[in-house]
């Protein structure tokens, strides 16, 4: 009788065998194959006599992914050909076929037969740190240890030791899992934590850690010394893995003092500071005429470095006086404002606050002069006079033709009337409305708030009003460079119009003629010089005439100064300009808002042979100092500008 063979190889895992008749063959076992690396390469038929084929399980990542090296499965019985059973199902036709065979858990979880090296050679003394383990109860008669997968082993750690590592709640278990120890076991040392937390401890050494049997010392912060420097972390019992805490010398907790300070030496001054600690305060004198370089006399002692700490920077320096502390513009019948008093002055110069508007000061009629005076530890600007109620008169004004009529800025306005034959500029009436202006003089209000001079010209003139945008300059210069800026008006004028014009809606075609002249006339004379310490104040108008321009080129003019007046790095620029174009340095700069000017051109009838010896020449009229003589046949101009 022929014995029945086997063809094909096993199934895969719930997959069916390539033979179509027959009893089924058993599939290849989870995590298990055929033949090695699953290479399904049979062809040989084999003899249903119980004959034996290798059964491959899955070890370590190349096999399977999942698993980590030597972790895996082996086999606990091979692949078998045998005939199926000759009862059930398959009685009739059993002894007809060859089957496979296998149990289909036959690849079993690998046990771990390696003892857990943490906790030394088998049957010999545990390492330091370890009290008892049941891990040796895992070895047979041979010495042999076994310990089956998912299967584990416990370790107790001795007093100030904590189990680490493992598995389980107490992290005390070795656990098997196919073969390797998926968690294991080490006694570590416990930690003291130090909380320290005082002044002068360094707040990083707050939490800081030492182990059981170490000792701790306190780490200060800069400027500061130990005072209870170190502690012992000790197990508080000698039971199997007691806690552990720190244990100091005295108190209850590590702690740092200041350091002592070094001796104060300060140049200009003296202070007493002997004795202090690091973060106390000393006060200051400085000598006379010198004070704190920060205004604030007091230094610290918060320098540390190598030995005792050192003082805060501190310098006593020549007296300086800030007018925004001392206020000097809050004197009575002030404007309440900071005038040129707004950067630092130094001992004996001065600067000027203005007054209220119907009140006049000693600096230049509309101000009152501030110096910088010497005070323990310090300087003050100081107003040097007062605010003065302005009363004006004039013969032309009649109810205010004499002081006693009591004519100030807030009782207008008033009628100004001009002699027989004359008329007021501009106008074809003989009279006009004035208000008393702080210059003590009666003049015109504008309907733009500023205010103009009132000229009498001779009845029968014709009188052409040029408008004209000016902006006042005030600078801070030496004589010598007044004198030179005064030689080159021109220079002046060009530096404006070169820095305006660098603005783009001033550039190319749009940018305007600029002409400069002195804000006062014959404030050019040195001997008129107002002098600040070793400089003096000189004022500028410059003018660009407006009458020939469109309202929108208008517009951008007066946005462009407006900006010159409020931005200080376009005023720099100006500034800039200045000194390279006209060769002098400027000390300090200030520029006025824009405001509009009005100058007359006026034409007189001509005169009669009687009144003239030429027959045809033009009478000049002189009005105090605005007159300014023109060109041509019968003209001349007179400067109507606002204050």
């Amino acid at each position: 009788m022929r014995v029945p063979d086997l063809q094909f190889a096993p199934p895969e895992l719930g997959g069916s065998s390539p033979r179509t008749s027959g009893p089924p063959d058993a599939s290849v076992p989870e995590h298990g194959h055929f033949a090695t690396a699953g290479a399904y390469s049979y062809t040989t038929q084999i003899a249903a006599s119980n004959e034996a084929v290798a059964l491959v399980c899955n070890v370590g990542p190349d096999m399977d992914e999942r698993l980590l090296p030597t972790q895996g499965y082996e086999p606990a019985e091979h692949f078998r050909c045998t005939i199926a059973s000759m009862e059930g199902e398959y009685a009739a036709t059993a002894e007809y076929f060859g089957v496979w065979s296998i149990d289909e858990k036959a690849c079993a979880p690998k046990p771990c037969l390696t003892y857990p090296a943490s906790l030394g050679p088998i049957a010999g003394p545990l390492p330091e740190g370890y009290s008892s383990t049941d891990c040796d109860a895992k070895v047979d008669a041979l010495g042999n240890f076994t310990l089956a997968s998912a299967m584990n082993c416990t370790v107790t750690c001795a007093s100030g030791y904590v189990p680490t590592g493992g598995a389980g709640g107490e992290d005390r278990l070795f656990e098997c899992d196919r073969g390797i120890y998926s968690a294991e076991v080490t006694c570590e040392k416990r930690a003291c934590s130090s909380d320290a937390a005082t002044v002068g401890v360094s707040p990083s050494f707050a939490g800081t850690e030492v182990l059981f049997g170490e000792t701790l010392k306190v780490e200060c912060e800069p400027g500061y010394e130990p005072d209870v420097g170190s502690a012992e972390c000790k197990a508080l019992t000698s039971d199997d893995e007691s806690e552990v805490a720190l244990v100091y010398p005295s108190g209850d907790a590590l702690s740092c003092k200041p350091m002592v300070c070094a001796a104060v030496s300060i140049e200009f001054g003296t202070a007493d500071c002997a004795g202090s600690t690091f973060t106390d305060t000393c006060e200051v004198t400085c000598d006379d005429e010198y004070m704190p370089s920060d205004g604030n006399p007091t230094i610290t002692c918060n320098v540390p470095g190598e030995g005792a700490p050192g003082w805060s920077d501190f310098a006593c320096v020549p007296v300086t006086c800030d007018p925004a502390t001392d206020s000097p513009q809050s004197l009575d019948g002030g404007a309440g404002t900071a005038g040129t008093c707004t950067g630092t002055l130094a001992l004996g110069a001065t600067c000027s606050v203005p007054c209220a508007d119907g009140y006049a000061g000693n600096f230049d009629g509309t101000s009152v002069l501030v110096e910088c005076k010497a005070k323990v530890n310090g300087g003050a600007a100081e107003a040097t006079g007062t605010c003065d109620a302005v009363v004006c008169t004039d013969s032309k004004v009649s109810s205010c033709a004499d002081s006693s009529d009591a004519c100030g800025p807030t009782g207008g306005p008033y009628t100004y009337a001009c002699g027989a034959g004359s008329v007021v500029g501009g106008t074809s009436g003989a009279t006009t409305e004035v208000q008393c202006h702080w210059s003590g003089e009666f003049k015109v209000e504008l309907e733009s708030g500023d205010f103009a001079d009132v000229v009498c010209v001779p009845s029968g003139s014709s009188a052409t009003a040029v408008e004209k945008t000016v902006v006042s300059t005030a600078f801070q210069v030496s004589a010598a460079d007044k004198a030179t800026m005064c030689g080159d008006m021109e220079g002046l004028a060009t530096s404006m119009q070169t820095t305006i014009c660098a603005k783009d809606e001033l550039s190319g075609d749009k940018c305007p003629d600029v002409t400069a002249a002195p804000s006062v006339e014959g404030d050019c004379d040195a001997r008129r010089a107002r002098r600040l310490s070793d400089t003096v104040l000189f004022s500028v108008d410059f003018a660009v005439e407006t009458g020939a321009m469109s309202e929108a080129d208008a517009t951008d003019l007066t946005s462009v100064l407006t900006e010159l007046s409020s931005d200080p790095t376009f005023a720099a620029a100006l500034q800039a300009e200045i000194e390279s174009t006209v060769g002098v340095t400027v000390e300090g700069m200030e520029v006025s808002a824009p405001k509009t000017v009005v100058e007359y051109e006026v034409t007189q009838d001509p005169v009669s042979k009687d009144d003239s010896d030429d027959g045809g020449s033009p009478v000049l009229i002189i009005v105090g100092l605005l007159l300014v003589v023109g060109l041509g046949f019968g003209a001349w101009k007179m400067k109507q500008g606002s204050s």
